[in-house]
């Protein structure tokens, strides 16, 4: 259990740590060469390098601690941790690079809003105790940050990176659930297909009708959303 703890946290340090590793060798490299811009070819870089590289110490420093709480709630609710991590940077990504404001977009901004409405999200949907837990976490602790996911947060404040990062979240997550239940759906069909045959068979000989019986199957539902 603590080797588990351990791994988690491990992994969780690890980008952080990237992200400020990124910051302090951004001093020797022009920062706009690797930013999201908008409906711009050479802006899809961003896709992959905006959450690592900050504008300045005071986003990468304000961005530090929700990142990593996030993260961390993350880690321990979601069975595919990496996965899910890169399904929502990308998906956002793409989001704010069709219909963002024009201009540069840098730092995890709008990944913070599209792990926070994942968690909330996944929370609600699963009814599972420590994503639900995760879930009220979430709203407690950063709560204030959903009012700058609207024009009211002032034009200094790129809200629409917020609100397409919190649209991202929501839907990868509404997404795997409608998946997950239509899964489970289609479940019991099959069984009923699979076991027709064997209930049609001849019973000529009771020995062999119980030799070719098949043995039953336990089905184990999927821990949490895969993605």
């Amino acid at each position: 259990m603590t080797r588990k703890i351990w791994e988690n946290l491990r992994s969780v340090l690890v980008i952080i740590g990237l992200i400020w590793a990124c910051y302090f060798i951004s001093f020797v490299f022009d920062r706009d060469a690797f930013a999201l811009l908008p409906r711009e070819l050479p802006g899809l870089r961003g896709l992959i390098f905006m959450p690592l590289v900050h504008a300045d110490l005071n986003q990468v420093l304000s961005n530090t601690l929700p990142l990593t709480s996030l993260l961390l709630m993350l880690r321990f609710s979601a069975p595919k941790f990496w996965r899910t991590l890169l399904a929502l940077s990308l998906s956002s990504g793409l989001l704010l690079w069709l219909f963002g404001r024009s201009g540069v977009h840098l730092g995890a901004n709008m990944l913070i809003y599209a792990l926070a409405a994942w968690l909330i999200t996944t929370g609600f949907v699963q009814r599972r105790l420590l994503a639900v837990a995760a879930a009220v976490l979430v709203t407690v602790s950063f709560g204030e940050l959903f009012w700058k996911m609207f024009p009211t947060a002032g034009t200094h404040v790129l809200w629409e990176s917020h609100l397409l990062g919190a649209v991202a979240g929501f839907a990868l997550a509404w997404r795997k659930r409608t998946a997950q239940a239509a899964d489970s759906s289609q479940r019991p069909q099959s069984q009923q297909v699979a076991a027709a045959p064997a209930q049609s068979a001849p019973l000529s000989n009771p020995a062999s009708a119980v030799s070719s019986q098949p043995a039953d199957d336990t089905q184990t539902a999927e821990d949490g959303f895969a993605i």
